[in-house]
């Protein structure tokens, strides 16, 4: 491993003729380069549905970085030390994996960065419905519930103002 700039005497062994070693053979390195910092990867856990997943690589400037999984493609790092990708509303959860970096000269294999963001639904309260009632009769939540259309979500609260009941369903934070 070389790691400094410099003259080198490299020895070779000829196993084929007994065992002799060879003359030594100059190389002189030009250049020694450290070993890539390894990039991260970042986001949020969740987001909402229909929002956009966006993942931040951070590293050094300049870095050429690939990735797969939901998308697949190649970043380079800015000069603010990172890149953003962006994976426009994805419909389910979505994953990016790190798997190459490079500045040019030295590349380096990726493995175990990756990150997943989780979607969360959007809250469902249902469409509107009519439920016909005698005079004086007070409806139940349950009979209210059956009225809604659509697939509402379960959990959600009822308020009334005068006639008209409204259900509310609380949406999760993503």
């Amino acid at each position: 491993i070389v790691s400094s700039a410099g003259t080198y005497n490299l020895m070779v062994t000829n196993t084929a003729n007994g065992g002799c070693n060879s003359l030594p053979a100059i190389v002189t390195v030009t250049g020694a380069y450290s070993l890539l910092t390894v990039p991260t990867l970042t986001s949020l856990n969740s987001i909402c549905a229909g929002s956009d997943a966006i993942f931040t690589i951070t590293g050094t400037t300049g870095d050429l970085v690939s990735y797969t999984g939901a998308i697949s493609g190649t970043a380079v790092i800015g000069t603010t030390g990172s890149v953003t990708v962006t994976i426009p509303s994805p419909t389910s959860n979505t994953t990016l994996n790190l798997t190459n970096s490079t500045d040019g000269i030295c590349s380096q294999i990726i493995t175990g960065v990756t990150k997943t963001i989780t979607i969360q639904k959007a809250p469902n309260a249902g469409t509107n419905g009519v439920l016909t009632l005698c005079s004086g009769s007070v409806p139940t939540h349950a009979q209210l519930f059956a009225q809604l259309g659509g697939t509402p979500d379960t959990g959600g609260t009822w308020s009334t103002i005068g006639t008209i009941y409204t259900y509310t369903v609380n949406a999760t934070a993503p």
